[in-house]
C-alpha cells in the first residue's frame, strides 16, 4: 500500500471515529435534557404538595394534653392532595430509557408512605421503598420530603402516644422502634422476640441492665435519644424546607421526656446463670432487701440485716403449715412439689438452710433458685440449681477442715438421689475463697486452695459434697454451682443443655 493510500484510510477511520464519538455525546446530551425536563416536571408536582402543606400547616403545633396534635390530622390531611395522576405523567416519560432508574423509586415511595400512614403496609414495606429512593434517585425536593416523612414518623409516635399509659403506650412504640433502628420486624414475630433480637443485635449493654419483662417499657429511652438523631440529622441534610418549623418545640418536649422515662430496675436484684430454663414454679418465696414474702404475703421484714430470731423462723413455719394444709386440698400435693426462692444476690445461704427446714413438713421436695440469664445481652429470669430436700438421705454433718477447722453443716439438699456421701470429692466455699479435698468415711483430707473453676472440675470426678459457708451470699454460691448444672457447647452458651450432677449441699457454719 502506497504511503498516499495509507493516510486516506487513517483519514477516513479519524473521520468515522470522529462521527461515533459526536453521535455518542449528543445522544447523552439528549439524555440528560431529558431527565431535566422530567426532573422539572416531577419538581412541579412535589412543590404544589410541599405549598399545600406549609399553607395548612397550623400556626400553633403544639401537643396538648388529652387532645389529639394537629400535626397528626394536619399529615393525614395533606394525602388528600391530587399526587398520583401528575406524578405517573411526569415519570411515564422516563420507561424504556437510560434515565428510568432515576424516577422509578419517586412514586413508588410516596405511594408505599401513603398506604403506611393509611395502616396498610408495615414498616418493613415503607423502609424498602424509602432506602431504593435513598439509593437511586438524586432528585433534591423528591429526597427532602421523604426524609421529612422518614423523620416526622416519629413526631406521630411520641404525639401519638403522650396520653397512653402502660402497656398500650409501649406497644405503640412497637411500630416506630423499626424504623428508628433500621431493623424491621419477621414476620409474625412476637414483641418478645423482635425485642430480643434486636437487644442482641444492636443494644446488649443497655438491654442485659433491664429485666426483660420490663424491656417493653424501658425501650423508650433508646428510642427517644435515636429520634433525637435522626432529627438532628435530618435537620442538617435539608435545613431550609419550610415545614422544619414543627422539629423545634418537638426536639425539647423529648429532652423534656427522657428524664422522666422510668427506670426499671431488678426487683429483687438477682444472681447469674447461664440457664434458659422457664421461670416456672408450684410455690415461690421471694426475698428482697426488705422482706420475706409467700404466696404474695410477707411473712418476716428485714429492718436490721439478713438475720432472724429463732422465733422468727417458728412464727414462719407455723404459718406455712397452716396456708399450706388448704392450698394442698386445693391444687393437690403433687402441684406443690417445686419451691423456687427468688432472693436477693446478697441473701446469705444460712437462709435457705433455714427455709429447708421449714417446707420438708410439707409437700415441697424441690429447691430451685431463681436467677437472671445476661450473657447474651438480655436479662431474662430463669430458675437453676434444683435441689431435692424431701425423702433424700439429710443429715447434718460436723466435719474438720484442715485450714479451715471445725464447722457444722445443715444440708440443703442433693441434686440427685443419691444415698449419703460418705466419700469422694469435697468442696468448701467460703467469703475468702474455695478449698477442695477429699472426703472417706467422714473425713476430710487434702485440702488445698482452687479458684471456682478448679472446684467445679474437682466437683465433677466423683459423688460431690459442696460445703458452702452460711455467710456465703446466694450469688456466689450460684456462681460455682450453676455450670454444675447447665452444660454449654460453646463460650457463648447458646444452646445450654441442663444437667443433673452427682452432688450434696450443705450450709456451715463455723
Amino acid at each position: 500500500m502506497t504511503r498516499v493510500l495509507w493516510l486516506a484510510v487513517v483519514a477516513v477511520l479519524f473521520t468515522g471515529c470522529q462521527d461515533k464519538n459526536r453521535m455518542l455525546e449528543l445522544q447523552k446530551a439528549a439524555f440528560e435534557q431529558k431527565k431535566q425536563d422530567i426532573t422539572a416536571e416531577v419538581d412541579k408536582v412535589l412543590q404544589a404538595w410541599l405549598d399545600q402543606m406549609v399553607e395548612t400547616l397550623p400556626e400553633d403545633v403544639r401537643k396538648y394534653p388529652k387532645v389529639r396534635s394537629p400535626l397528626v390530622k394536619w399529615r393525614t390531611d395533606s394525602f388528600s392532595f391530587d399526587w398520583r395522576r401528575p406524578m405517573e405523567a411526569a415519570t411515564v416519560q422516563a420507561r424504556g430509557t437510560p434515565v428510568e432508574a432515576d424516577f422509578a423509586a419517586i412514586p413508588k415511595f410516596f405511594e408505599a408512605m401513603q398506604l403506611f400512614w393509611d395502616k396498610k403496609i408495615d414498616f418493613k414495606d415503607y423502609m424498602k421503598a424509602y432506602d431504593e429512593l435513598k439509593k437511586t434517585v438524586d432528585n433534591p425536593l423528591a429526597n427532602a420530603l421523604a426524609d421529612f416523612d422518614h423523620t416526622f414518623v416519629h413526631v406521630e409516635a411520641f404525639y401519638g402516644a403522650q396520653d397512653m399509659d402502660g402497656d398500650d403506650r409501649a406497644i405503640y412504640f412497637f411500630r416506630h422502634w423499626q424504623v428508628a433502628f433500621s431493623f424491621p420486624r419477621e414476620k409474625s414475630e412476637a414483641v418478645s422476640e423482635y425485642l430480643a433480637r434486636l437487644c442482641t443485635d444492636k443494644m446488649p449493654d443497655y438491654c442485659k441492665t433491664i429485666p426483660f419483662e420490663d424491656l417493653h417499657f424501658a425501650m423508650e429511652r433508646p428510642y427517644l435519644n435515636e429520634v433525637k438523631r435522626i432529627v438532628g440529622e435530618y435537620l442538617k441534610t435539608n435545613p431550609d424546607l419550610p415545614l422544619n418549623r414543627i422539629f423545634p418545640p418537638f426536639l425539647a418536649e423529648v429532652d423534656a421526656r427522657i428524664p422522666n422515662v422510668p427506670t426499671f430496675a431488678e426487683v429483687p436484684p438477682l444472681g447469674d446463670s447461664l440457664s434458659r430454663a422457664p421461670f416456672v414454679y408450684d410455690t415461690q418465696v421471694r426475698i428482697s432487701d426488705k422482706a420475706l414474702e409467700w404466696e404474695d404475703r410477707d411473712m418476716m421484714t428485714f429492718d436490721q440485716g439478713w438475720a432472724k430470731k429463732p422465733a422468727d423462723w417458728k412464727a414462719f413455719a407455723k404459718a406455712v403449715a397452716e396456708r399450706m394444709e388448704p392450698m394442698e386440698k386445693e391444687r393437690g400435693p403433687e402441684n406443690l412439689e417445686y419451691l423456687l426462692v427468688t432472693p436477693h444476690r446478697d441473701v446469705p445461704m444460712e437462709m435457705f438452710s433455714q427455709l429447708v427446714g421449714v417446707f420438708k413438713e410439707t409437700p415441697t421436695r424441690y429447691l430451685t433458685f431463681g436467677a437472671r440469664r445476661r450473657i447474651d445481652g438480655l436479662n431474662k429470669k430463669t430458675v437453676t440449681g434444683r435441689l431435692t430436700f424431701r425423702e433424700v438421705p439429710m443429715n447434718e454433718r460436723t466435719l474438720t477442715l484442715p485450714t479451715v477447722g471445725k464447722v457444722a453443716c445443715k444440708p440443703l439438699g442433693q441434686a440427685d438421689d443419691m444415698k449419703d456421701t460418705v466419700s469422694g470429692p469435697v468442696a468448701w466455699l467460703a467469703k475468702d475463697g474455695v478449698k477442695i479435698g477429699k472426703l472417706q468415711d467422714g473425713v476430710v483430707s487434702d485440702v488445698s486452695a482452687t479458684d471456682l473453676k478448679g472446684a467445679q472440675e474437682h466437683l465433677k470426678t466423683g459423688t460431690g459434697l459442696l460445703l458452702v459457708a452460711n455467710d456465703v451470699s446466694v450469688a456466689e454460691y450460684l456462681n460455682l454451682v450453676d455450670p454444675l448444672f447447665v452444660a454449654c457447647d460453646d463460650e457463648a452458651c447458646k444452646h445450654p443443655n441442663l444437667v443433673t450432677p452427682a452432688l450434696e449441699v450443705q450450709v456451715c457454719t463455723r
